[in-house]
């Protein structure tokens, strides 16, 4: 009898568990048996967080693909006091390269050396059919009560799932306008 007095009790706790269960599932069900990416990439970040030309520093390289090999040019900042500020700024500022490894989930630093021996398909679409988008704004009830928004990141999506990405250098937050797709690596 007592069990049967407790029933609308248990039916109360059991339904929002349920819930939980039902909207985690279909949140991460789909990532489950969606296809994998298979091919890294390659692509730069600014490190110093600016490339405009100051007085004083050392040249700084600009990275593009090329009939399927990386090239860079070089930008000499002009020697004119009187329209550049003096900033000081590391020696090697400028874009960094960079190789995304889409199975480890990480980014590892290469030299240019490196990147020339690479082939390239500066494609925004990868061969196996997966395009690098960035996050938005998301309006959401979470969002409006809690905040936030994933503007920052950068995402591996394919048919309506994603794969958020690990990208900067050391795996840490960056600007998101310094991140530059420079090709998906061809073996």
């Amino acid at each position: 009898m007592q069990k049967q007095a407790n029933f609308p009790l248990y039916v109360a706790i059991a339904i929002p568990i349920i819930m939980m269960v039902l909207v985690a599932a279909t949140i991460y069900l789909p990532s489950l048996f969606a296809a994998q990416p298979q091919y890294n990439f390659l692509y730069t970040v600014n490190d110093q967080g600016y490339t405009y030309p100051v007085r004083g520093t050392a040249p700084y390289y600009v990275y593009e693909v090329q009939d399927g090999k990386v090239t860079r040019q070089q930008i000499t900042p002009p020697n004119n006091p009187k329209e550049l500020p003096n900033v000081p700024v590391a020696p090697d500022r400028g874009q960094k390269l960079y190789i995304y490894d889409v199975k480890k989930n990480a980014s590892t630093s290469i030299s240019f050396e490196e990147a020339q021996k690479l082939k390239l398909d500066n494609d925004a679409t990868a061969p196996d059919g997966f395009v690098i988008q960035r996050g938005g704004q998301r309006e959401n009830l979470f969002s409006v009560l809690f905040g936030g928004s994933d503007y920052n990141s950068m995402y591996l999506v394919k048919s309506g799932t994603g794969k958020k990405l690990s990208i900067g250098p050391g795996n840490n937050q960056y600007n998101p306008y310094d991140f530059n797709f420079l090709g998906w690596l061809i073996p």
